[in-house]
């Protein structure tokens, strides 16, 4: 079992304590998304002081910071049966949710009149990078810096030449929108006490980790398919009345499938019909056929989470005769220490969507959030 360690840190990310007893840590990572924790200590004065909203939380696997987060809710528990601190947050991704890419971001006050979109054209990592750079890091406006966000060394990742428009989207959702058209990954990490945003590409290891009960690699798991949600799209763009830009457009496979399931995507920022098919292929692909396998790996060599695979990458699992090969959306952790013994269990989800409910409470407020904003982003904006 991989060692591991769970730190309250400051403000400052300082980390000011270990936790040597812990009845459980339970915390998910999800691929380019915002990941969320559920931590239960046992009351003491000491935990109580610990456990503050200005605080966080690191998890250390073999030595390596794996998940970190601030403190977003305390509640205190007590019954015959228990006599505990239970507080949830976010991992650091939450600050992306946080920010909004300005169409002025070097611009400290209104009105932002004298460019409607901060457009950016460059090599994909390069262009992600300087949106989280100016709107949340340290070459931005000081009022808007997240505290200690640096940006980590651009890899030179993705296309050459993508374009990217920021006019007041949410952070989170413009970079999803960059990284997806290049199969990039991209995450904020806390790295001594600082938050490192880094870039990186997903890697295809279909062919080297294969989970399997016949190879031993596989302990437990479980699949779930289910329909989609849309399969026909319309997209008015600009106009008013009669003269707007109408594009149609569905996935061919899937309405032979299921049916025609429609939806209408109001657009009017842009009259580009490119664009507008774009945006019903992101609408359908958002609430396309769900194909998830969460499971339990069993440790082999040159298999070993964190090391030889991680979040976002390719990997291969066969269930029954059927082999399943896809991304890994995302890593649950459970852990525990009590009567100095350690436990955790490793549960990555691979398929086409992360599970649409977080588990075991942990909060789902930027789930909303970002569903909110994909749904206003075009309107609201123009």
């Amino acid at each position: 079992m991989p060692d591991f360690e769970l730190f309250v840190r400051d403000e400052n990310l300082e980390r000011i304590a270990q936790l040597d007893k812990f009845i459980k840590f339970d915390a998910i990572s999800r691929d380019n998304n915002v990941g969320a924790f559920v931590l239960d200590v046992p009351y003491s004065a000491a935990n109580r002081e610990l456990m503050t909203l200005a605080h966080g939380v690191v998890f250390r696997l073999d030595g390596e910071e794996d998940f970190s987060g601030p403190i977003t809710s305390i509640t205190r528990k007590y019954s015959a049966d228990e006599n505990l601190i239970s507080v949830a947050g976010f991992d650091d991704n939450v600050w992306l949710l946080r920010r909004l890419a300005m169409p002025q971001p070097s611009t400290a006050d209104p009105p932002y009149s004298s460019q409607t979109y901060d457009s950016r054209t460059g090599i994909t990592s390069t262009i992600m990078k300087e949106y989280v750079d100016y709107n949340a890091g340290p070459s931005g406006l000081a009022k808007r810096a997240v505290p200690g966000l640096v940006m980590a060394a651009d890899p030179g990742a993705g296309t050459a030449g993508t374009k990217g428009r920021a006019r007041y989207h949410v952070l989170l959702t413009l970079l999803q929108r960059l990284a997806n058209k290049d199969n990039l990954g991209f995450r904020i990490q806390q790295n001594g006490t600082t938050l490192e945003f880094l870039v990186y590409e997903h890697e295809d290891l279909t062919s080297s980790i294969i989970f399997s009960d016949e190879l031993g690699s596989l302990a437990s798991y479980e699949y779930t398919l289910s329909t989609p949600g849309v399969t026909y799209g319309i997209a008015a763009g600009g106009g008013t009345g009669t003269s707007r830009t109408i594009i149609e457009n569905a996935d061919d496979a899937f309405l032979a499938t299921y049916g025609r399931f429609e939806t209408f995507i109001d657009a009017r920022d842009t009259t580009d019909t490119d664009e507008l098919t774009d945006r019903i292929t992101d609408a359908i692909a958002d609430a396309g056929e769900a194909e998830s396998f969460m499971f339990e790996p069993l440790e082999l060599p040159n298999m070993k989470y964190g090391t030889d695979y991680s979040l976002g990458d390719k990997v291969t699992a066969v269930i029954d005769e059927d082999i399943f090969q896809d991304a890994i959306r995302e890593v649950r952790r459970v852990a525990s220490v009590e009567n100095n013994k350690k436990r955790l269990t490793i549960l990555p989800t691979i398929g086409t969507e992360t599970s649409r409910n977080v588990r075991a409470g942990l909060p789902s407020l930027y789930d909303r959030l970002t569903r909110l904003d994909k749904r206003v982003r075009d309107l609201e904006r123009i």
